[in-house]
């Protein structure tokens, strides 16, 4: 996929390109796994870069909005694509920013594995959100967005129909999530609005931990329905932020209980006093 105002598709001029990653963690041609291991899958699937643009040092803290917000129209348009593909049952939005965060180029840039399985990091969010459904009747994400503007002490900030917080669990310091207050279970739902809401939203939260922290390493993905999945009324998707700013350690892997030494509340009134939008 190419943004571009003229010219061949492989040629120069272009804004913004998605390629195939040169060394994919999965290929659409992956070998069968052998049988001796009843937890080896084929590694079945797609591999794709986001080249967010031909600048080599903007930073999405300093991208402008609109253009933000055309990658992330590009993102939701190629995992749609993927999302069709048989065999896929999950697509996987990430992005690695600095070195600490595993980034190992260095020009702006995002990922996305289109996957032969739901992970179970989601598969587990999907269930938990489920049983909330069942229990309460209503969607555990948007009762948790409204919980957290009415509270206030969380909340870092509201752009349009965008909200962003420090969840109560964080499990890192300034960890932040980003949900649209209208329930919608994947990207593709959001209106154009909405995206460039979720634009502004990124890049302002972006911009107050550059001030709260200096410009530092940071993972962002995102979390939605599987690729299978028809609408659900239990689930929404929506942003996970975590800045690189400790390390793990033998007792987070051993354990996956994470010590963080700064309380969500402390982070959030941070962030909402940087005043870097």
């Amino acid at each position: 996929m190419a943004i571009r105002d003229a010219g061949q598709a492989n040629g120069p001029g272009w804004r913004l390109r998605i390629v195939p990653n040169k060394f994919p963690a999965l290929a659409r041609n992956a070998q069968p796994a052998s049988p001796e291991n009843g937890a080896r899958r084929a590694g079945a699937g797609a591999h794709e870069v986001v080249i967010e643009t031909a600048e080599h040092d903007v930073t999405w803290s300093r991208l402008p909005i609109p253009r933000l917000a055309q990658v992330l129209e590009a993102v939701r348009s190629r995992m749609a694509a993927l999302a069709r593909e048989p065999g896929i049952e999950y697509v996987f939005f990430f992005k690695n920013h600095g070195e600490a965060a595993g980034a190992t180029l260095s020009h702006p840039h995002s990922q996305l594995l289109a996957l032969p399985m739901v992970p179970a990091l989601v598969a587990s969010e999907l269930e938990g959100a489920e049983r909330y459904y069942a229990r309460a009747g209503r969607c555990y994400f948007c009762e948790l967005a409204e919980r957290e503007v009415a509270r206030g002490e969380r909340s870092v900030l509201e752009v349009g129909s965008m909200v962003v917080f420090a969840p109560h669990a964080a499990r890192a310091p300034f960890e932040v999530w980003i949900l649209p207050k209208r329930h919608q279970a994947r990207l593709a739902d959001a209106a154009e609005a909405e995206i460039e809401a979720l634009a502004g939203a990124i890049r302002t939260t972006l911009g107050r931990l550059d001030q709260a922290l200096g410009e530092t390493a940071y993972n962002l993905f995102l979390h939605e329905t599987p690729a299978r999945s028809g609408p659900l009324a239990h689930y929404h998707w929506h942003f996970e932020l975590i800045p690189r700013v400790t390390r793990l350690a033998g007792f987070e892997w051993g354990t996956r209980m994470f010590i963080n030494p700064i309380a969500p509340e402390e982070a959030a009134r941070r962030l909402r006093e940087s005043g870097a939008d």
